[in-house]
């Protein structure tokens, strides 16, 4: 009997456009503060991670890049029955060909099938993604609007109105 370890992974990036309202380290901050509120925890000093089953969404603060990552990780074993032949070592070579040969078989229909199921997931937290992306740059945005108001003077009124924010400053 042999056995094999098939790990696969899938991913894909996404960048968040943010204005430059503030420094690009406020800007981060925000974004972080922001994501805490989604759930995302703090999985180094320069990255955030939430994990949903078998898909990590990562915030990477250098770059901007938001990956969607899949992974799924499978045992598969093989065993052979055959006919036993005089000689050991035909018989093991004959056996190892077998073995390994199945092993390939096994790990290729695996990887068809996780294919498949995986770019069905990725539409999916895609299209979810997006949308939390969108909902993270208009809070970041109305934040960094704010406080970039609140160093010309004293704020009077904040109005969001579908999505379009009215600041009143007293200077």
């Amino acid at each position: 009997m042999r056995q094999r370890i098939v790990e696969t992974r899938r991913s894909r990036k996404h960048r968040l456009e943010l204005l430059p309202i503030l420094s690009p380290e406020r800007m981060r901050a925000e974004v972080s503060e922001e994501l805490k509120s989604h759930q995302f925890e703090r999985d180094s000093s320069t990255s955030m991670k939430r994990r949903d089953q078998d898909v990590d969404l990562i915030w990477d603060e250098s770059s901007g890049l938001f990956e969607v990552r899949l992974s799924h990780r499978e045992r598969i074993r093989a065993e052979v029955d055959g006919e036993i032949t005089t000689e050991i070592e035909d018989q093991k070579r004959a056996t190892d060909e077998r073995l390994e040969s199945e092993l390939m078989h096994q790990e290729q229909k695996i990887n068809q099938k996780l294919d498949e199921h995986f770019e069905t997931i990725l539409e999916k937290v895609d299209e979810e993604l997006e949308s939390m992306l969108l909902e993270i740059q208009q809070a970041v945005h109305k934040k960094a609007l704010i406080e970039k108001a609140g160093r010309l003077g004293e704020i009077e009124t904040v109005e969001d109105q579908n999505g379009e924010v009215v600041i009143r400053v007293k200077v």
